[in-house]
């Protein structure tokens, strides 16, 4: 039915093809959200006193039922008062890691997309067209432009297969080459540069997860306050 909904009935709709993310409830205007928040509220309360008066209660649910009760208030009191970052050294490290990943970036293209000399072009000697002996190497700009993405699996298998490197398994819904770490650890035994690609990987999630992601949440004091999702429905 949902399917059904979202694809026929509502698929003109301004929101048909938003993400799950991209609508909220922010959407919605406060006079309508308000009631439909208070019967949600109310009907939640209702099962809760349901459950709490006809679960057949023994020592072990007791203690669980009063653990969990204390440890949300420790998180409530977590989330409230926060934990104070080092902006300073956070910011440092997130240099220093990018400058690694930058210098592991080059490493990679140099590797797999090795230096070529470029043909000028041709000549008109008498009226005949011959092709120029002149050539020269190409310039930086020339190059870049041919550097893979290392984000994208298709580029960066297609460029390790041209290398050398033995990739033989393949995604059985997509037929495309897998890289995942346990084939490319395996890989790297024999080919130096894919223990640059593991360890360009390793890197930038260290960066992305432990010092930008960090930065980014800091508060003007430079507290970091958690959240637990304690008040939210799964």
């Amino acid at each position: 039915i949902k399917k059904y909904l979202k694809e026929e009935y509502f698929k003109d709709h301004i929101y048909a093809k938003s993400a799950k993310d991209d609508i909220h409830y922010g959407f919605i205007p406060i006079q309508l959200l308000a009631p439909y928040a208070g019967v949600d509220t109310y009907l939640t309360e209702c099962v809760f006193d349901y459950v709490m008066e006809n679960m057949e209660w023994n020592d072990k649910l007791r203690a669980l039922y009063a653990n969990e009760m204390e440890l949300s208030k420790v998180i409530m009191d977590a989330e409230i008062a926060g934990i104070r970052m080092d902006r300073e050294y956070l910011g440092k490290m997130s240099l220093d890691y990018g400058a690694k990943i930058a210098k592991l970036h080059e490493i990679i293209q140099e590797t797999l997309v090795p230096y070529r000399v470029v043909h000028v072009g041709q000549v008109d000697i008498d009226g005949e067209i011959f092709e120029s002996c002149d050539f020269r190497v190409e310039t930086s700009d020339e190059h870049q432009a041919r550097w893979i993405n290392l984000a994208s699996a298709d580029q960066l298998s297609a460029s390790l297969v041209a290398y050398g490197v033995d990739l033989t398994l393949r995604s059985k819904k997509t037929d495309k080459l897998l890289l995942d770490k346990k084939i490319l650890v395996k890989a790297a035994r024999k080919h130096k540069i894919v223990d640059s690609i593991l360890e360009l990987r390793k890197i930038d999630k260290i960066k992305s997860t432990y010092f930008d992601s960090i930065l980014e949440k800091l508060q003007a004091d430079n507290i970091l306050h958690a959240s637990f999702n304690q008040n939210v429905s799964t």
